[in-house]
């Protein structure tokens, strides 16, 4: 790809962060077709050239140029893609990350309205992982999206998160977390750890040579399957803003930021508008 074709494709814009060279989502589907290169590949020589995607353009404050990079060379596998997983991928899809696998065996439900981000009443009864991918490839066209219509299991680890960055923890039962987290131990990947109940959330930045998730539910194996959210329920806001707390969470660490992050635990009382820091 040539720089110069690049440069006459896009065009000088006032930014935020001051005058930068721009180029639309069209204008970059017209080299990827000329070059015969995949839109994120685009992106990224973009970004190297001091260019940027219209669409990532009000990200570069905070991330910057480099940091945007890194997010389009990024492989994250989601587990659990209903309440907390489907603002996770939304978020990261929006961010411009550049793979997402997303791993969920359930189906959608009447129940899941409430709080689910890929729920519609069209798509009762469908994969929440297939749908929710279709939705994020019109959400941004440029990244690829794997939907993995099945559970983690041990037998499993490998083929879903052996080739990632980053696992990120959106599940809904504890004995489901600590199989996770033993994938993530075995194939030294970093966690971002999730869970919500009524009111109540916490998140975690999680690494594999540490007991994280052990230090927040105990190490018996035996852990009950659910959490409180039987008891409490799953209002709405929950999922959404620690949804978009584990993925910032995830975006701090794949840029090479959020060391604030690292081995404690956040929990959030929504009800309450209290918030603790735990150190693990």
């Amino acid at each position: 790809m040539k720089k110069e074709d690049l440069l006459a494709l896009s065009y000088e814009a006032q930014t935020p962060g001051g005058k930068r060279r721009v180029i639309s989502h069209l204008q970059a589907k017209e080299l990827s077709r000329a070059y015969g290169v995949s839109l994120k590949d685009v992106e990224i020589f973009a970004l190297k050239c001091g260019v940027s995607p219209e669409k990532y353009e009000r990200n570069l404050g905070s991330f910057g140029l480099d940091g945007q990079v890194k997010l389009l060379e990024s492989r994250v596998c989601i587990l659990g893609v209903g309440g907390l997983g489907g603002w996770i991928a939304e978020i990261l899809a929006r961010s411009g990350v550049g793979f997402l696998r997303l791993v969920d065996g359930d189906v959608f439900v009447e129940s899941n309205l409430n709080r689910q981000l890929g729920s519609q009443i069209y798509l009762i009864g469908k994969n929440k992982a297939i749908a929710m991918k279709s939705r994020l490839k019109r959400v941004n066209p440029s990244i690829a999206v794997e939907a993995v219509p099945t559970f983690l299991t041990k037998d499993n680890h490998e083929a879903i998160i052996g080739d990632v960055d980053l696992c990120v923890d959106a599940l809904g039962g504890i004995k489901q977390r600590f199989v996770l987290a033993e994938g993530c131990k075995r194939f030294k990947k970093p966690l971002v750890h999730g869970a919500i109940a009524g009111f109540l959330g916490q998140a975690a930045l999680l690494f594999p040579w540490e007991d994280g998730l052990e230090r927040i539910y105990g190490r018996s194996p035996d852990a009950s399957a659910s959490g409180e959210e039987i008891f409490l329920g799953t209002p709405s806001p929950t999922p959404a803003f620690i949804g978009a707390l584990e993925a910032a969470i995830a975006i701090q660490f794949l840029i090479g930021k959020g060391e604030e992050y690292k081995s404690k635990l956040f929990f959030f009382d929504l009800q309450r508008g209290t918030v603790n820091q735990i150190s693990l």
